[in-house]
Parts: structure tokens; C-alpha cells; sequence
């Protein structure tokens, strides 16, 4: 979503009061870390590989990836 709306001008006229809404989303936008979508198996690696997690079986890791998803699972937002 882009912004290009800017914020109210003092009383007096003049330039607006701070930095244009646009702006602003612009310098969060460069400072966000974007992270890219991962399959349910790209999932399973991570939980495998990068995190230690052993998985005995995939079948219900999966089912459950699906179900409740990986950030809530991870973070124990929910449990299973």
C-alpha cells in the first residue's frame, strides 16, 4: 500500500508539520526484512535442520503445519 497523503499544514500556511505519510512508509519499507514464503516442506526443513527438531512423523507435522501454522506453533501461541 503506498501513502501519498500528507499530513495538516500549520495555521499560519507554510510547509506541512513533519514528514509526508508517503515517506515514512518509504523508510520502514527499506528497513523491513521481507521474508519469503516457505512450503509446508520448506517448514519441516527448518523445524529439521535449523531449529533441531526431531520429527518422527512428517505425515502429522504437515497436518499440523497446515492446521495451525508454523509462527503459532513455534512461538506456543497454540499447542497440539
Amino acid at each position: 500500500m503506498i501513502v501519498s497523503q500528507k499530513l495538516a499544514k500549520p495555521v499560519t500556511g507554510g510547509e506541512p508539520v513533519g514528514l509526508s505519510l508517503f515517506y515514512i512508509k518509504e523508510i520502514l519499507m527499506a528497513t523491513t526484512h521481507h521474508k519469503s514464503f516457505a512450503t509446508v516442506e520448506d517448514q519441516i526443513s527448518i523445524l529439521k535442520n535449523e531449529k533441531g527438531i526431531v520429527i518422527s512423523d512428517e505425515d502429522r507435522a504437515k497436518e499440523i503445519l497446515r492446521r495451525v501454522g508454523y509462527f503459532p506453533l513455534i512461538s506456543g501461541y497454540k499447542t497440539n
